[in-house]
């Protein structure tokens, strides 16, 4: 270090930086720190989505599942889906104590998604129950309408959306992850899965280098898979430790 090689030549009295205290790590001592957990399992992916099938919002839910932004969710409009493709063109995003629609995050951002067959009930079964709603209320239909607003037709805040995610995972009794986590929890298990990251990225709107070094993260099984396809079952563990557990 350059300040204390002045110490060494009396240069300086003493070595000042010595008396900065150093940042926290990120990471803290408790290994089992649910706080630091970025995405949830197949099975805690799975459970959340059996707490959320009775949600009157099941298909917003079930969108971030599969990794749209939450922005994205909650700027898609009915007419942006039809039989083939779930049209990703506009976000709504949070500003101060507003919410603006917009473009989306980016170009790749810009996107056709192939509902799965779970999604697509959803939303069909969601449209349902929101024209129901709109006669009842004497409101008058339009395709134009976004599909995340409230009984009342106004449109899902971006924070309600967050909060509420937080809800109904406290309630099923999951980790705790941030909703942007169900994201990371989507890119995750499609590369676990073997899908190829070009894929990956284009399902998800963001480039391939962002799959792997942002959004990707490595399960204890994952890792077990990884240590038995190099020498096999036995030598994931090692000869010393067979039969030790």
């Amino acid at each position: 270090m350059m300040v204390q090689s002045y110490v060494d030549q009396g240069a300086l009295p003493r070595n000042v930086i010595a008396l900065v205290d150093r940042p926290a790590d990120d990471i803290t001592d408790n290994d089992d720190d649910e706080t630091n957990a970025k995405s949830w399992t197949m099975s805690e992916v799975e459970i959340f989505r059996a707490a959320i099938a009775t949600e009157r919002l099941a298909a917003c839910w079930l969108m971030s599942c599969y990794g749209m932004r939450r922005s994205e969710v909650l700027g898609v409009r009915w007419h942006r889906l039809d039989a083939t493709a779930l049209r990703v063109r506009r976000g709504r995003v949070a500003i101060g104590r507003e919410t603006e629609e917009g473009l989306p995050k980016s170009r790749r951002s810009r996107r056709d998604l192939p509902p799965p067959a779970d999604l697509e009930a959803a939303l069909r079964a969601l449209k349902t129950r929101q024209k129901a709603e709109c006669l009842a209320l004497g409101a008058s239909w339009s395709d134009d309408r976004l599909i995340a607003v409230h009984e009342n037709g106004s449109p899902v805040r971006p924070d309600w959306y967050s909060a509420e995610f937080q809800r109904i995972r406290q309630r099923t009794g999951l980790r705790r992850i941030p909703l942007k986590g169900l994201r990371n929890t989507s890119v995750s298990l499609m590369l676990a899965s073997g899908i190829p990251v070009h894929i990956v990225a284009a399902w998800h709107g963001h480039d391939p280098a962002m799959s792997l070094s942002i959004y990707s993260d490595a399960h204890p099984r994952d890792l077990e898979a990884a240590a038995a396809a190099l020498f096999g079952p036995d030598g994931a563990r090692g000869p010393w430790q067979i039969g030790k557990f």
